[in-house]
């Protein structure tokens, strides 16, 4: 084969590339809008479409899924807990309704120790919580590239040994009659068959106890003289009162719709040193300086700020005057 042959069988093969990836971009085109025509998109590679899935609490107990709150300890990992709902169960009125009921009890339990947790007490319920917010759990589904974000109850476990529970229902039924009946028949035998040590200690104790039988007398007198305190304590109105003339500024007017109604000029300056001042002079001078100077005392010596500020309201006053 020559040269040139060889060549052209180069070029000829060159040529036939771009149109084999023209075919296939061109067929891989069609299928990018059908996909995207659909409603379902297909996650790529890496990539995860999300779903969220708000509370259906109706379904609760079936899904199992819930978040439970461990405040200081762990459970073993073999223990099992089960969801458990309030459907069907009377209220507090003894009534049964219809509705869903969203209280739920989460246990638990090993061979020695016992777990429960509900929704609707200190902690859980979002009155408690003091927010209306829901925990979600994020369930990864392989097949369909998909997460979906659920709601989930929020519970707080406590835990109780078994052989604790027996001890506590003991400890609740003894009354307080039963002890002082058991404190009796103590000391009785003690004062029999006790020996002088332990009759001297209850002689003690008797002599120790304290006569209650007076106790309301001088409750009594307590709260005499606490009422008799309460009754000499002047009212708010007079500590307001009190309150307001020991300040250094004069009585405002509470009931004043303006700025200018706050405070009476007769309280703020004497009519006297009012009637002295030559406010129609500083008004019509209120743009020469020197002349202002002239018609205050002591101006040169007020600060920069002051005198700025009383400028502006002549300025103020002139305009609102029509000057």
């Amino acid at each position: 084969m020559s040269k040139d042959a060889k060549r052209k069988a180069k070029s000829s093969d060159a040529s036939a590339l771009p149109n084999k990836s023209n075919k296939s971009s061109s067929s891989s085109t069609p299928k990018a809008s059908s996909s995207t025509s659909k409603d379902k998109v297909k996650a790529g590679p890496g990539q995860a479409t999300l779903k969220v899935k708000g509370s259906s609490f109706k379904h609760l107990s079936n899904s199992g899924a819930a978040f439970a709150s461990f405040p200081d300890y762990k459970p073993a990992p073999s223990t099992k807990f089960s969801l458990y709902r309030a459907d069907g169960l009377p209220d507090e009125t003894g009534a049964h309704t219809d509705d869903v009921d969203e209280r739920l009890l989460l246990a638990g339990e090993t061979d020695t120790i016992a777990y429960v947790g509900n929704n609707f007490e200190f902690g859980s319920s979002s009155e408690t919580r003091g927010y209306t917010g829901e925990y979600m759990v994020g369930v990864y589904n392989p097949s369909s590239s998909s997460i979906t974000l659920c709601a989930v109850p929020t519970f707080q476990v406590a835990r109780s040994i078994k052989a604790n529970s027996s001890l506590s229902s003991i400890s609740s039924i003894r009354t307080f009659a039963d002890y002082n009946e058991m404190t009796q028949a103590r000391r009785a035998l003690g004062d029999a068959f006790g020996n002088r040590k332990q009759k001297a200690n209850a002689r003690n104790q008797d002599r120790m106890k304290v006569d209650t039988a007076n106790m309301e007398v001088i409750l009594d007198d307590f709260t005499g003289g606490i009422q008799d305190s309460l009754a000499s304590l002047p009212s708010l109105d007079e500590v307001l009162a009190s309150s307001t003339s020991a300040r250094p500024m004069p009585p405002a007017n509470l009931n004043a719709k303006h700025p200018a109604e706050a405070y009476r000029i007769s309280d703020l300056i004497p009519t006297e040193i009012f009637k002295c001042l030559p406010i129609e002079k500083l008004i019509e001078n209120v743009n020469d300086e020197e002349a202002l100077q002239e018609h205050i005392p002591y101006s040169k010596e007020f600060p920069a700020w002051i005198w700025t500020r009383l400028v502006d309201n002549l300025q103020r006053s002139s305009h609102l005057g029509g000057g």
